[in-house]
């Protein structure tokens, strides 16, 4: 077991496992994130399907609907995600 792994290291163990996806030119750093958290939960959980990366990084967002024909009506859900967004000015 190594406790640090230097940046090429990491860089080159990324390129192996994505088959080069994101290797050797810049790449959306969205994707690659939810690649990498994806890859980790998979690595990582148990057998209940549980993992640190989604105790860690999964959050809830909630959602609200209002329909363009019925604006009284509104349709209020709760969904899990990895990412958030902020748009900044």
């Amino acid at each position: 077991f190594k406790g640090l792994v230097s940046p090429h290291e990491f860089y080159q163990a990324i390129g192996k496992a994505t088959g080069k996806k994101f290797y050797g030119k810049q790449q959306d750093p969205v994707a690659f994130f939810s690649w990498l958290m994806g890859y980790l939960h998979k690595k990582l959980k148990a057998k209940d399907g549980s993992s640190m990366v989604y105790d860690v990084f999964q959050g809830e967002v909630q959602v609200k609907l209002c329909p363009a024909t019925d604006e009284a009506r509104v349709i209020e859900s709760k969904e899990k995600t990895m990412l958030l967004t902020l748009e900044l000015p």
